[in-house]
């Protein structure tokens, strides 16, 4: 098919979708609960008023305009001296920061003991994350000022609060705009003509790429609106290139225990939020290539919807399975459900299996690589290998056979 002939197509299909009414009220709703949540826990009237308060402190600034918004100037200084205790009983986390112990604390805890090739596998990755603590201290990266974690969990808030509700939200988009317009034949009744025909198939083909454009058109608006809300709410203005290893960012984690987001190398908030926002895009896309690959087999929107929630239940469930060998880092990279789980925890020490440089990506490539795989496999299935009808017309190398009142043109050699 020409290339004209490629865009006429993919601008009827992106037309059809875009006017899809539930698509956009999904996407409204998603958005709306997103703004609900960041307006309970950092918009609203007196949060707002502490936090641009704060960020004057942490700044060194002194505003007027926002002093005044204080009920009084003591406010500031209270605020101000609450900020200077904080930084002076957490500015030494990393002096007392051991990774083995941690490692040997959490298999304790979990009650998870690796074996041979896996012990040894786990051991380095928590030697070489002791080696990033002490690269942080060199580098001084723990005195960069922000706003205290343990009391605004800005960080939980905006990767792992919202950045689950974002993966989920965005992952419907993409997978219903995909079963949308690949199912529209079936719902129009016209699904056998597409079926029968190479050049048909070729359209399926053309919907799935557009539903896939279209869900991340969707998913872009979503997370835009969401995340220039939480910005709105939270100023991040002198603060991008603050290190994500700062002390002051380090929150309570794994069943209350405090200690600092060791990252697997030097990041800073603005390098952290444009990683983040390529792993987004990679998880939507692996449902794209799913919801796909199910739809091309049921050819039926409704089931393989179906099939899509309850294989995510079962990766989910799956992803807690915990085996004391190396399998159990294999079983982990072909499971993406693993990224939701450890939202907010990327890039950095997480998971005992998880904590090695790069496995959010490994994940998304190991995954993505056979999903691929199966859809190409699964494009060239499901043609017609014979038709029984009326000979209609005959050319040089081609045939067109009559069967049921539709033409259908079958390639033919000469000597046919």
């Amino acid at each position: 098919m020409e290339k004209g002939g490629f865009m006429r197509i993919f601008k009827l299909e992106f037309q059809k979708i875009m006017k899809n009414p539930m698509l956009w009220l999904l996407a409204v709703i998603f958005c709306l609960v997103n703004c609900l949540v960041i307006y309970n826990e950092v918009g609203n009237k007196d949060t707002s008023k502490e936090l641009v308060i704060m960020h004057d402190i942490i700044k060194k600034t002194d505003d007027t305009n926002h002093s005044r918004q204080a009920k009084n100037r003591n406010e500031r200084k209270q605020l101000s001296k609450a900020y200077q205790e904080y930084y002076k009983e957490n500015i030494d986390l990393y002096d007392k920061l051991d990774m083995t112990k941690i490692l040997k604390q959490k298999e304790e805890m979990l009650q998870y003991h690796p074996k041979g090739f896996m012990k040894k596998f786990v051991k380095d990755n928590y030697e070489h994350l002791q080696k990033r603590v002490e690269e942080i201290k060199s580098d001084k990266e723990y005195n960069d000022a922000f706003y205290p974690g343990q009391y605004y969990e800005i960080h939980s808030l905006l990767y792992s609060k919202l950045g689950k509700k974002l993966i989920v939200e965005m992952s419907l988009l993409m997978a219903l705009s995909i079963l949308f317009i690949m199912d529209y034949e079936r719902l129009q009744k016209t699904n056998d003509l597409v079926d029968a025909t190479r050049t048909g198939k070729r359209i399926m083909d053309y919907k799935a790429f557009t539903g896939t454009l279209s869900g991340i058109l969707f998913s872009a608006i979503l997370c835009s609106v969401t995340w220039i809300y939480f910005f709105y709410c939270v100023s991040f203005k002198g603060l991008w290139n603050v290190s994500v290893a700062s002390t002051l960012v380090a929150e309570k984690r794994y069943s209350g225990w405090f200690y600092p987001f060791v990252t697997f190398f030097k990041m800073t908030q603005i390098q952290y939020l444009i990683l983040t926002l390529t792993v987004y895009l990679g998880i939507i896309l692996l449902i794209a290539l799913a919801t796909i690959a199910i739809q091309f087999l049921l050819g039926n929107s409704y089931f393989s919807f179906a099939i899509l929630i309850l294989l995510n239940m079962a990766l989910f469930l799956g992803a807690y399975y915990s085996n004391v060998t190396f399998m159990n880092v294999i079983l982990r990279l072909l499971n993406p459900t693993n990224l939701y789980i450890t939202s907010g925890a990327w890039f950095m020490e997480n998971d005992i299996t998880l904590s090695f440089a790069g496995n959010e990506f490994w994940i998304i490539g190991v995954t993505g690589v056979w999903m691929t795989l199966w859809n190409v496999r699964k494009g060239t299935l499901n043609m017609l290998y014979s038709v029984r009808g009326k000979l209609i017309a005959i050319e040089s190398n081609a045939a067109v056979v009559e069967c049921g009142g539709v033409g259908y043109m079958c390639q033919t050699t000469m000597n046919t």
